[in-house]
């Protein structure tokens, strides 16, 4: 009754499906902002101040401040055509990817407002200002990097999986059973489970391929095990591993070629088989 359930198409979930943007709430992508850009609001905070400090004293004119009027012109572009990506096209990618990169560019700001504040001070206060900014750009970068780098080992689900993977791993749990997984590598089949299930849940039991397939054509496998090829994996395999002979090429072809292994889910970035005809 199960294996006839997945060999039937109509049960597939189509590509379409995958490749619709995610929308968030006002709410949640206010939450979003704080937790994940607090450094680099503040450094746009110290940023403005010390712009106004200058304006005030009218030192010079923003405008005719021509490499700094550049360099957020720059910025304002960037964020802005990032946004337009994420937010208003298809891309398929993930949203918070965009907006750390679009952010960073306010970093070149910032920097050209830290030399400029260094060279018009006096020796004195130039040593004191390089202390203070010192201390704030590390505790920047700190912030940054634990918020942008999430895994499981810090209890966040992974922001570098992409929405396809995401729908297609939650469609083999809930249509399949947990146990009896292969995963081509260990990396991706972790991080997909871990943003699904949470990082405090259970993970299901997975075996890992390995480099040369030994534990997959072993005619051992369960027949309602199933195995998990994400793009990341075929990169790998074909253009990285194939480069360097770590594997057989031909081994990696059969999950696609061998009638004992059927297709059972196909996105873009995420194919699910099964393994029926390897008992």
């Amino acid at each position: 009754m199960f294996l006839s359930w997945l060999n039937n198409p109509e049960n597939y979930i189509p590509a379409t499906e995958a490749t619709k943007l995610r929308r968030f709430s006002p709410s949640k992508i206010i939450i979003f902002v704080l937790k994940w850009m607090g450094g680099y609001i503040t450094m746009g905070i110290i940023v403005l101040l010390l712009l106004m400090k200058r304006l005030i004293k009218k030192e010079y004119n923003l405008l005719a401040y021509y490499p700094f009027s550049q360099l957020l012109i720059i910025f304002i572009i960037s964020f802005v055509w990032t946004m337009l990506l994420t937010f208003v096209l298809p891309t398929g990618a993930d949203m918070f990817r965009g907006i750390r990169y679009a952010i960073l560019s306010l970093e070149l700001v910032f920097g050209y407002i830290f030399y400029e504040n260094i060279h018009s001070q006096s020796k004195q206060k130039a040593n004191t200002y390089k202390w203070i900014f010192t201390g704030i750009i590390s505790v920047i970068i700190i912030l940054h990097i634990s918020n942008s780098l999430p895994s499981p080992f810090i209890e966040a689900p992974n922001g570098e999986l992409t929405p396809m993977e995401v729908i297609g791993t939650k469609w083999v749990l809930e249509k399949g059973e947990r146990n009896g997984i292969f995963g081509i590598s260990t990396t991706t089949i972790n991080g997909i489970f871990a943003s699904i299930l949470g990082a405090s849940a259970e993970l299901p039991k997975v075996t890992y391929v390995g480099d040369h397939f030994e534990n997959l054509f072993n005619k051992k496998t369960p027949s309602r095990s199933y195995i998990w090829v994400s793009q990341v994996d075929k990169s790998m395999y074909l253009e990285l591993w194939n480069e360097t002979q770590r594997f057989t090429l031909i081994d990696f072809v059969k999950i696609y070629e061998s009638k004992e292994i059927n297709l059972v889910y196909c996105n873009e970035e995420l194919s699910i088989h099964n393994m029926e005809g390897l008992q």
